[in-house]
């Protein structure tokens, strides 16, 4: 929890720069923010109040394997992970699956990876389908039955996450799953790759219908990389962050998180700014 608030302060101690520096106007301040998050590989989705990633994110440059999932608890991510491994004209690909917790917000991904030849510390690597090969992917987040929001597009790597909002990975389902590959055997050969991992159509809602797939995304099959035990200590401490969060959201009165927003936030007047530094330094002497 210090650890987290430390963060905050100084990400707050950097920001507080530019606004102190031009007190009242919020253009410096979103261009920082926004800068940010555009050099983290995100953009922010007004419609749906979440943040997305970009097509050419850096993220792209470096690829996939399952050391990447062995490591999301320990950066503050409790997710359910579910690789979908197939085969299709000689070329191995895989569609993996995440919803879950991460930090503090909710989110879910859904990734198109091809085969390589690397093999990285006994895990196979994958790299990042270029964009001839993306996929037309849509699906909707739902938090006990509640839908959280609804994206779609042709992508690599199709995600939403929400700040502020804590679930638990098994209280999230993406439903309304589709896939749209790039030919009918192409699509059969990610079907059948569902049935293998248990997927059902009655259970799973799972349909074939010329180039496209649809699921439904709520217990994963594949063996997940952390036992539950120690899932719930991350837990734990992200719930806690998702109540930092909003506590900050509350003493500043942004009304969503949107780099715009929050901009317009610090920058209503130099104490607003101020109030968020001590309320965070206070958090890190308690």
């Amino acid at each position: 929890m210090k650890r987290f608030a430390s963060i905050c302060l100084f990400a707050v101690s950097v920001l507080l720069v530019p606004v102190i520096s031009s007190a009242g106007n919020s253009e410096c301040t979103y261009k920082l923010l926004a800068g940010t998050v555009y050099a983290a590989g995100f953009e922010y989705n007004y419609d749906e109040n979440i943040y997305m990633t970009r097509h050419h994110a850096l993220q792209r440059k470096f690829g996939y394997n399952n050391i990447y999932d062995k490591c999301a608890a320990p950066l503050g991510m409790v997710i359910d992970v579910e690789p979908v491994r197939f085969e299709y004209d000689g070329q191995r690909y895989m569609v993996e699956l995440w919803k879950g917790q991460y930090f503090s917000a909710i989110g879910a991904e859904i990734g198109f990876y091809v085969g390589t030849k690397l093999n990285i510390a006994g895990e196979d690597h994958y790299r990042c389908a270029d964009t001839e090969e993306e996929l037309d992917i849509a699906f909707t987040m739902k938090n006990q039955g509640v839908p959280e929001y609804s994206v779609s597009g042709r992508h690599w790597w199709l995600t939403g996450f929400k700040p502020g909002v804590f679930a638990r990975p098994d209280q999230l389902t993406l439903e309304d799953i589709e896939i749209t590959f790039h030919s009918q055997g192409m699509a059969e050969a990610f079907a059948e790759a569902l049935y293998r991992l248990g997927y059902s159509d009655a259970g799973d809602r799972v349909w074939c219908e010329g180039r496209t797939v649809g699921f439904v995304f709520s217990t994963p099959r594949n063996p997940q990389p952390w036992d539950q035990d120690k899932l719930d200590i991350v837990l734990a401490a992200n719930r806690v962050r998702v109540d930092v969060v909003l506590d900050i959201q509350a003493s500043l009165g942004f009304e969503n998180f949107s780099p715009e927003s929050i901009a317009e936030a610090l920058s209503r007047d130099f104490w607003s700014g101020m109030h968020l530094y001590n309320q965070l330094k206070k958090i890190v002497a308690d």
